[in-house]
């Protein structure tokens, strides 16, 4: 099962999807850890950092199975 959390900035989105992670004892995949993976490696907003924030979901949708 995959939960998708949509929503404006600071509405609790992270909040709620580590409290559905653990109620239903599963594993969180949020946009900050894909996104700082991609800070990390590329420069913001360029065409790498997009490809990388996609190949960073695909492998981890592709690992969720």
């Amino acid at each position: 099962m995959i939960v998708v959390l949509n929503g404006y900035p600071g509405v609790g989105k992270l909040t709620i999807g580590r409290e559905l992670a653990r109620l239903l004892s599963g594993r969180l995949l949020d946009i900050h850890t894909v996104y700082n993976l991609a800070f990390a490696l590329t420069e913001f907003k360029s065409d790498a950092f997009k490809a990388t924030v996609e190949k960073v979901e695909a492998l981890g949708h592709e690992l969720i199975g």
